[in-house]
């Protein structure tokens, strides 16, 4: 008799800063689909985000193994993007991962947000070759109920449409999963704790307190800040 395979979820972003939202998304996502473990990975650097607005690589991955700490049996921290340095790409990292874990059944774990562009990431098709794909609600989004509201690049990779459940042709599928949305924005959270502003109900207790030693979100120096708004106008 065939043993089971583990069920591996996969979650990666940039955690500028990680907060509960994502802590949310992990525990919710990981007890629905009685996942058996979620590789958190921080991204180096993402494709769509701004480097302007990038946080030192040390900081973000230290504040999600701050973050996931009291769950050591469910998340494990994954820095292989970090060491591997330049643009993350997530088809490379699923890529590894295939290899890696041979014997696993591997879920990419996304926001709808970041579904409704999927078919202009590097590779997508590899990655649904290769990776189960669980999309969870977020705020002000609203899931596909037919084909033609998939990305045109997904829509012919279908072999059934069920709603909440695709089944791909190549063997894989793509769920989408209701969540209890906690709304958060990063940039918000950036932006409060520059200004000072209580943010208890955004962060742990101990990424807070982290990110108040390190002084991690201070309000830029004038001077600092005027060539901080050149560079984006540049």
């Amino acid at each position: 008799m065939n043993k089971p395979k583990a069920q591996i979820g996969i979650f990666g972003g940039s955690f500028n800063p990680f907060h509960l939202g994502h802590m949310s998304c992990l525990l919710q996502v990981q007890e629905l689909l009685k996942l058996d473990k979620i590789i958190v990975i921080p991204t180096s650097r993402s494709p769509f985000k701004n480097m302007a607005e990038e946080l030192n690589v040390d900081c973000r991955l230290e504040m999600v193994k701050i973050g996931v700490e009291k769950y050591a049996d469910r998340f494990i921290v994954d820095d292989r993007e970090i060491r591997r340095g330049g643009v993350s790409y997530t088809s490379a990292t699923i890529d590894e991962l295939s290899k890696e874990l041979i014997e696993s059944e591997l879920t990419l774990i996304i926001g709808m947000d970041q579904f409704e562009l999927f078919d202009q990431w590097r590779n997508f098709d590899s990655i649904l070759a290769k990776a189960n794909l669980v999309v969870v609600s977020r705020p002000g989004y609203t899931f596909p109920y037919k084909l033609d509201e998939l990305p045109e690049g997904i829509q012919p990779l279908v072999e059934q449409f069920d709603r909440t459940y695709l089944t791909l042709k190549q063997g894989k599928s793509i769920q989408f999963c209701q969540l209890k949305d906690v709304d958060m924005a990063s940039e918000n959270i950036r932006s409060a704790l520059r200004k000072g502003h209580e943010v208890a109900r955004y962060l742990s207790f101990e990424i807070e307190s982290y990110v108040k030693k390190c002084r991690i979100y201070e309000p830029l120096p004038i001077e600092d800040s005027l060539a901080f708004c050149q560079f984006c106008l540049e």
